[in-house]
């Protein structure tokens, strides 16, 4: 488990915490059952709340485990998630992956979340670069990436996004290391 991770980020417009069983129905009925929402995503669209229910325990394992962790976006003074910010660590590096309800979309919300992101990887000391990894269709999310100072870097075609299909497509690689993250700042 790495220490130091918070379970409360606070970025201007945006509260990020750690997410609850009691999330379920509404991550279900925000985002996670929105065929838009999900169609990029690596995991299939919840049909049901329990299916959101799963999905938020696997959630608190991995963060137990201190592979992932998640946090619900919520817009102060709401506690109601709208979205999902996560950041997943593999030795020196760090996937950060996000998505929020379509009804949020389009405020810059996602690269303010995602700014918040970078920077809970970067303060794990051993993290030395970010990645996200995009669908190459997914232009949206590819912007943001490049909002917060990532350059892609590869493309690959072994990640299925099966709500679009079960054969694996084309995928972006995006990175940051952390000299230009500093950089930036």
């Amino acid at each position: 488990m790495l220490s130091g991770i918070p379970e409360v980020i606070d970025t201007d417009r945006t509260r990020l915490r750690r997410p609850r069983a009691a999330d379920a129905a509404q991550v279900h009925a925000n985002w996670t059952s929105d065929p838009d929402v999900t169609r990029f995503l690596p995991w299939r669209r919840h049909e049901t709340v329990a299916m959101a229910a799963s999905y938020l325990e696997s959630l608190g394992v991995k963060w137990e485990e201190g592979s992932a962790h998640a946090w619900m976006i919520t817009l102060p003074p709401s506690d109601d998630p709208v979205g999902l910010g996560l950041v997943r660590f593999r030795g020196e590096e760090a996937e950060i992956g996000y998505s929020l309800a379509r009804s949020c979309w389009g405020r810059g919300l996602i690269t303010e979340v995602a700014g918040a992101l970078l920077r809970e990887a970067f303060s794990v000391p051993s993290v030395t670069h970010v990645i996200a990894v995009l669908d190459t269709e997914n232009t949206a999310s590819a912007r943001v990436a490049e909002k917060i100072g990532m350059r892609q870097v590869s493309t690959f075609t072994d990640l299925p996004h099966p709500n679009i299909s079960d054969v694996p497509r084309p995928c972006f690689r995006y990175v940051i290391d952390r000299a230009a993250d500093r950089a930036m700042r």
